[in-house]
């Protein structure tokens, strides 16, 4: 029976706030799907090795597109800031000040908000590029197939970020000298967290 998926993630990459790659995963469609007749596979969500290049310029790309968003963000968010400052200062400025919001800060907010997430960083063809930066300047970039609904993708930027954070945190462990690659924990983490939602288990038939 042909799976139904609308979307896939085709490739994941963690970098640092120098722009080093800390992990990088293209997932690939398995041999066996895309050896299957076209009417067998979702061609949509099919992803193979000749495309592997292509999916890391698409993510390098994004990096830069990521930058210039969290530049304009933190910028917005000084600018509010000071304006409310400003009238704290003002004469009989206290009572307006009191009614204006807490500019938005590179952290979590509540609910499905997350200032850390950037949606749709690059677009093509049936492909996008999400990114996620927290205030350390960690990024994660997920490239997905098809129509991934936001609510779905901010949750899995997210935690891949917080499962990142936590195993680059470990002790006795130097991220400078040592890739997520070599980590069982995170590996083992990051295929539990997305691996169900990956090209690889979603661009043939259904078990």
């Amino acid at each position: 029976m042909l799976s139904t998926f609308e979307w896939a993630i085709a490739a994941v990459a963690v970098v640092d706030a120098q722009d080093r790659p800390l992990f990088t995963e293209v997932f690939y469609s398995k041999d066996d799907i895309l050896s299957l007749a076209a009417p067998h596979v979702q061609a949509n969500l099919v992803v193979t090795h000749e495309e592997e290049l292509h999916l890391q310029f698409l993510m390098h790309a994004a990096l830069d597109v990521c930058h210039e968003r969290a530049s304009t963000r933190y910028v917005s968010s000084s600018s509010v800031a000071s304006s409310s400052a400003m009238m704290v200062n003002s004469p009989g400025g206290g009572g307006a000040a009191a009614e204006t919001p807490a500019p938005p800060s590179m952290s979590r907010t509540s609910g499905a908000a997350d200032v850390r997430f950037f949606d749709r960083l690059l677009e093509e063809t049936n492909r996008c590029v999400h990114g996620f930066q927290s205030a350390s300047g960690i990024r994660v970039l997920l490239v997905t197939l098809g129509e991934a609904p936001r609510d779905a993708v901010l949750p899995i930027c997210r935690s891949v970020y917080e499962l990142a954070s936590s195993t680059m945190c470990a002790p006795f462990r130097s991220i400078s000298t040592d890739s997520l690659h070599t980590s069982r924990k995170f590996i083992s983490g990051l295929q539990a967290t997305i691996g169900p939602f990956t090209a690889t288990s979603r661009s043939g038939r259904s078990v």
